[in-house]
């Protein structure tokens, strides 16, 4: 039976005014064994005139480089207090697919306050969340979105990229690329029914001819996979 806790912003700021830390929920997650699916890493910038739909354009244009293919912006209307409406941007880098993706958007605006206040947003998901869950856990949560915004952002040619940034590289855990459909039906289909099969013929002390076969098709290829080493280090006798 699995149980899902899902933690938004308020419920993260009602966490730490009851005296929790992210070392200790990290820590938590860790020490339960708890599988993660999604984690989101916020960064607030103050006062420093960032124009959100320039990023859009510089990107577009060449001089914004991110690791992604595309990125989309979006502009919708906030209603103030006094009635009047203020149009809020935010910039997506990075589709919803994508197990890494970046938001920027102006988050002042967004709240209807008179604040300079921009939003950098790391969203992540699958597997990298896993991982990035394990690595803010070893290392911190701020020092982990750091480098993941160092790593996404290849060129960001602004002076409040470095005030972001600051703080020392660290290496983050890597993730395997997915397996393929091809791959993903040998190791999910194939080797439960070759390992049964297997599992048979030993208990039952019976000859298929199963066993024999894997093991001639195994040194078959380690035999020819030496000799490619061999000739490839120059070992060849």
């Amino acid at each position: 039976m699995k149980i899902g806790t899902r933690f938004q912003g308020h419920d993260l700021a009602l966490y730490r005014d009851l005296g929790g830390t992210d070392e200790r929920l990290t820590g938590f997650v860790a020490g339960s064994k708890a599988s993660t699916s999604r984690v989101d890493i916020a960064f607030d910038l103050f006062g420093f005139g960032i124009n959100v739909p320039r990023l859009y354009t510089d990107w577009k244009g060449g001089k914004l480089k991110a690791n992604c293919r595309k990125a989309k912006p979006y502009t919708e209307g906030v209603m103030n207090k006094d009635g009047s409406v203020t149009e809020a941007t935010t910039v997506y880098f990075g589709s919803r697919e994508s197990e890494v993706m970046v938001r920027v958007y102006e988050k002042g605006k967004e709240q209807g306050v008179s604040l300079d206040w921009t939003r950098f947003e790391l969203e992540i998901k699958g597997d990298k969340a896993k991982v990035a869950m394990a690595d803010m856990y070893r290392l911190g949560v701020g020092v982990v979105g750091k480098q993941m915004l160092r790593d996404y952002f290849s060129v960001m040619p602004y002076k409040f990229w470095k005030q972001l940034t600051q703080g020392e590289s660290v290496a983050l855990t890597s993730v395997g690329r997915k397996m393929t459909e091809r791959e993903a039906w040998i190791r999910n289909v194939v080797f439960p029914v070759l390992r049964e099969e297997i599992a048979k013929e030993w208990d039952s002390l019976t000859e298929t001819g199963m066993t024999r076969e894997i093991e001639g098709l195994i040194r078959e290829h380690w035999t020819q996979r030496m000799i490619a080493v061999r000739k490839q280090y120059g070992v060849w006798e």
